[in-house]
């Protein structure tokens, strides 16, 4: 599985890991979305914020960082991309 923000890749893993344990703040809320959805349809969708336009184009930078409510100000400069196991990838600091 490939999740993607605004263009970049935020995480990569087997859908079992995806799924089992999302590392991108942005991967939980894609699938608390889901879970949402499927149990009560009259519940408010907010866990995402307000659309921010991404803070940069750059390949450096968190494209999430401007809704993301875990960001820090490293995240608008440089974010690094770690390898949690052989196969589940993330690009986030948290």
């Amino acid at each position: 599985v490939y999740v993607m923000y605004a263009g970049k890749l935020v995480e990569e893993g087997l859908c079992e890991e995806i799924f089992s344990s999302p590392a991108h703040p942005y991967t939980r809320a894609l699938i608390s979305l889901g879970n949402i959805v499927r149990k009560n349809k009259d519940e408010d969708l907010d866990c995402l914020g307000d659309y921010v336009r991404p803070v940069s184009r750059d390949n450096a930078s968190c494209a999430f960082a401007g809704r993301c409510r875990e960001s820090r100000d490293e995240c608008a400069r440089a974010v690094s991309y770690r390898k949690l196991s052989e196969t589940h990838f993330v690009r986030c600091n948290l």
